[in-house]
This record gives C-alpha cells, structure tokens and sequence, in this order.
C-alpha cells in the first residue's frame, strides 16, 4: 500500500475542505469537442465564452478566500499562483483511472473524486485572461489545426476553447495546469521526495508564451530555459 508522503498531509486536507461544493463546469455535450459536429462544438464553445468570465471571478475569489493569493493579473499573481500549483498538482486530482479522458470530454463529470478537473480547467482560464490583458491582440477562439490531414485524424484538441491571434501558436493554456497536475501525479510526487522541474511550471509556460506571441510573423523562434525563465509582461 502506499503512503502520501508526510509533506502533502496539510495540503491534501486544505485542497479537500476547500474543493467541497467548487462550481461544475457541464458544457452541453459531453464529449471532446473534435468528435462533435461543428454545430455541437460551437454549441459547446458558445457556453464557454458565456461562462468564463463568471468562472474566473469565482476561482479568483475562491483561492483568495482560502490560500490568501489575490490574483490581480499581475506578474506576481503568476509568480503565487505558479508557487501553489507547484504545492498542489499533484493532489487536486488524486486519482488517476479515467482523469485524462474525464478531463478531455467531461464524462465522468466533474464532480465527486473529479471535482478537482474544475479547478484545473479554471486555472487554465486566468491564464488565458492574463495574457489577453498583456497582449491585446489575443483572444479566444475554437482551436482548428489538424495534425494529421483527414478529418477521421483531427488534433484531439480541434474545436477546443484556444488562445488565438498571434502568428506562432502560444500553447494550449486550458491544457497547461492539467498537464502539471497530470505529470505531478503520474510520476507520484505525492509518494516520494521528487520534485516538480520548474521549467514544467506555470510561470515557464506564460514566459514562454509571452515570448511567442512576441515573435512577429515567420521570424525565426527558439525556445530556450532563457526563454522560460523570462519576463512575465
């Protein structure tokens, strides 16, 4: 049997307590968005766009409430909020059977032992909102690349809620906290002394896309731990 490492007994019992009754994101059509019909899909990302301004207001308000980081769209904010995430990734969600694919189409929902899938989604969400208010010219679209030409091989994030308007892609910002929280727990850090590479960190991440949504049309990039390491604004 394993044993949570001493180090995330607080934790766990503070991100559970604080968790209880946290507001279910439930889009209108269960199931990842690439398998939709265009109809559906949008149908799905008009209820994101409706949604997301009230969700960040309650996710804001929440982590304010109950680890006291105000979340000002500041630079620090990303500093705090990244700092956190590097406490609580890999216990937001503590199980592992059917959180990818919960995550990826909302079934199982986002309740009981994956209520924590809200939390990450919301988290994703200020970052999306931090960088438009950096950058205006970003906003929020339907993700529309295919990896693989043919429709029956679409990116399994195709018709996702996706930061658009730079030339060079910034990355998948609802993605970026689930892949933290997904890698935490599959190397069970919450299990051993290992810990989290800060270039997989929150801030590394909005460095980095602050950096490629600088890049002017087809200039050259090169992402580098400088890069990762970068400023904030």
């Amino acid at each position: 049997m394993k044993i949570l490492n001493p180090k995330y007994y607080v934790p766990y019992m503070n991100i559970s307590s604080a968790l209880h009754g946290y507001d279910m994101y439930s889009p209108p059509h269960k199931s990842n968005e690439s398998s939709l019909t265009e109809e559906k899909a949008k149908e799905n990302f008009d209820f994101f766009v409706i949604s997301k301004n009230n969700r960040v207001r309650i996710f804001r308000k929440w982590i304010e409430d109950n680890f006291y980081i105000n979340l000002d769209y500041s630079a620090a904010s990303i500093e705090k909020l990244s700092d956190w995430m590097a406490i609580y990734a890999p216990i937001i969600v503590r199980v592992r059977k059917d959180f990818f694919i919960s995550y990826y189409t909302y079934n199982p929902e986002w309740n009981g032992k994956f209520i924590g899938c809200n939390l990450i989604f919301d988290i994703g969400l200020y970052i999306g909102e931090y960088l438009i208010k950096k950058r205006s010219f970003l906003h929020w679209d339907m993700y529309r690349y295919n990896n693989v030409i043919g429709d029956m091989n679409k990116s399994q994030f195709y018709n996702k809620p996706f930061i658009a308007g730079s030339f060079y892609e910034i990355g998948n910002v609802i993605f970026c906290p689930f892949w933290e929280c997904s890698n935490a727990l599959g190397s069970e850090l919450i299990f051993s002394n290992v810990k989290i590479n800060k270039s997989d960190t929150l801030r590394a991440f909005v460095s980095q896309a602050i950096y490629m949504a600088d890049i002017p049309a087809r200039a050259q990039m090169q992402i580098t731990e400088d890069v990762k390491n970068g400023p904030l604004e």
